[in-house]
């Protein structure tokens, strides 16, 4: 990871420990160099220390980044890169999944979405697609009704 890389590019997840004056930050375990895009993330109900991320470059000319999304379990202080991998393929384009969400009854439960929506009831081991508008549509946001996780309210976009 090159740092300076990742602050010239505004790349990374940042934190702030005083409501939003200042920020730092929190990029160790990301491939800087080939990230240039985040998109959603989400904070599990019952372990607020375990954040994801959906990751992507915002191009098609870099690879290596499909179906990627950052996991920490240190509430960002590091993060490990996985990657959505379906029967399908990885899912996920290089531009990044634009949502992510957890179940807020069942933490094992997280779905993620950019061009097509996926869920895993293992915690994100295994996804199984849900959805799939079109090539030219992604997700921006997911939202789960907090009483009602079977609801889910999704927002995108279409080129």
């Amino acid at each position: 990871i090159n740092p300076d890389i990742a602050e010239r590019r505004g790349v990374g997840i940042f934190k702030s420990y005083d409501g939003g004056i200042t920020w730092e930050q929190k990029i160790s375990g990301m491939d800087t160099n080939k990230v240039l895009h985040f998109g959603g993330a989400d904070q599990n109900p019952n372990d607020y220390k375990h954040l994801v991320v959906a990751a992507g470059n915002g191009s098609e000319q870099l690879d290596g980044v499909e179906g990627t999304f950052y996991v920490s379990k240190d509430f960002g202080e590091t993060w490990v890169q996985s990657y959505l991998t379906t029967e399908y393929g990885t899912g996920l384009s290089n531009q990044g999944g634009g949502a992510v969400a957890f179940d807020p009854v069942n933490s094992n439960t997280v779905y993620i979405a950019g061009n097509e929506f996926y869920k895993s009831i293992d915690g994100g081991k295994s996804w199984s697609k849900v959805l799939y508008i079109n090539s030219r549509s992604g997700a921006v946001d997911l939202i789960l009704d907090p009483q009602n996780p079977e609801v889910i309210y999704a927002s995108t976009w279409n080129v």
